[in-house]
């Protein structure tokens, strides 16, 4: 991690404390992460930004996830298959906003913009989104289903070949008849087979259409779409440039009101489901925020809330590499909230896992020998089980 005056003894340190708990040894139930929590960060080497970079990077290990890998992809880690650990770890995801149902905190929205638009999940959020409008009566304003042009594929779960069909016929896009409608490219997924002579391919911006028209029995215009191309060099497009895009949009529609240029704040729904939303929505607000400072638009305020119904214990128990993942992306979130503006020891780039490795790679001395380590040194700390024992307590 660097920044510490005395490397070694702090990393001796560490090591002590981890051997002391439990760490370096195959039993997960002997582990002890509330020792960790007592007795690591007392030393006086530690300051109050040092646990909170410590957190991040010990967190990110949970992450997982290589750059453009989707989630459904994540591997499942043997502590997943425990019904015990993943129960306890479902009780912790609550503590931490995960799973628990985001609802609207006030009665109107100047917009709402719904994120991501894998299958289920988008059946999910367009039903929420109904509830909300109809049942309860929130006023959603003008509604914005960000979206990447990326052509659909058999994700397992998420796109299956049935439902990438139906949308195929929705749009009167013509493929090969069964069986083999589907063909596999070379980055392993299926893709629809298309008939010979069809210029038109199948896109998440076909799948959101056909979603609402089912959700709404209406079609859905299309300046509620923003349909964003991958960036050059980029597999897909991300949320991040989804969010962006809906941005600019909005900016040039917010600088042509006046109540907007007199200071009136705009108001955003940010809609997705859990264990996402909350991550997402931080991340949104941080995007909305630096943009608007370096267009040199700081006269208009928005702030966003968030909108996602409950995860089922069900499905998050056999999705939990997904919940595992998201956790240490909403920790890195609340992270970057919390220290942006203030001066830092580390760049946060180097304690994050999809950038951290080449720094280390680079930047990284000879290992001094670690003292006290046991039998066994395991290559990972077992994040699994600290985050079982002290999810209450990442305030961050």
């Amino acid at each position: 991690m660097g920044g510490f005056e005395d490397p070694v003894s702090t990393f001796n340190s560490i090591c002590t404390h981890l051997n002391g708990a439990g760490a370096f040894q195959p039993g997960f139930e002997k582990f002890k992460a509330s020792d960790i929590l007592k007795n690591l960060f007392s030393e006086s080497s530690f300051d109050n930004q040092d646990i909170q970079d410590f957190i991040l990077y010990w967190t990110q290990t949970a992450f997982n996830r290589k750059v453009n890998q989707e989630r459904a992809s994540l591997a499942t880690m043997d502590w997943m298959q425990a019904n015990d650990l993943k129960k306890d770890y479902f009780e912790n995801a609550k503590i931490m906003g995960l799973v628990t149902a985001k609802v609207p905190l006030a009665e109107s929205y100047d917009e709402t913009w719904v994120l991501g638009s894998a299958a289920l999940p988008l059946i999910w959020k367009m039903d929420n989104l109904k509830n909300t409008k109809e049942l309860k009566g929130v006023n959603l304003g003008f509604e914005r289903f960000l979206t990447g042009k990326r052509e659909l594929s058999n994700m397992g779960a998420l796109e299956s070949p049935g439902f990438i069909k139906k949308v195929a016929d929705f749009i009167g896009v013509r493929y090969i008849d069964e069986p083999n409608s589907f063909i596999e490219r070379s980055d392993g997924r299926q893709y629809l087979n298309y008939a010979e002579g069809e210029t038109k391919k199948v896109y998440e911006s076909d799948l959101v259409r056909y979603i609402y028209q089912d959700c709404f029995n209406k079609p859905l215009d299309e300046q509620n779409l923003i349909d964003v191309a991958a960036r050059e060099g980029t597999a897909r497009p991300d949320t991040g440039d989804t969010i962006k895009a809906a941005l600019n949009k909005l900016i040039q529609e917010a600088e042509e009101k006046e109540e907007f240029k007199t200071g009136k704040e705009i108001i955003i729904l940010i809609t997705s489901i859990q264990p996402h939303i909350e991550r997402q929505r931080i991340g949104a607000q941080r995007i909305i925020d630096n943009e608007l400072k370096n267009k040199g638009f700081a006269h208009i305020k928005i702030s966003t809330h968030a909108l996602a119904p409950e995860l089922n214990e069900q499905v998050a128990l056999a999705n939990i590499s997904i919940l595992h993942s998201d956790m240490a992306t909403l920790i890195s979130e609340q992270y970057l909230k919390i220290t942006e503006g203030k001066e830092a020891k580390r760049d946060a780039s180097h304690l994050m896992f999809q950038s951290r490795q080449q720094y280390l790679k680079e930047n990284l001395p000879p290992m001094p020998e670690p003292v006290l380590l046991g039998e066994m040194v395991r290559e990972e700390f077992p994040l699994e089980i600290a985050l079982k024992e002290v999810g209450s307590h990442l305030s961050l």
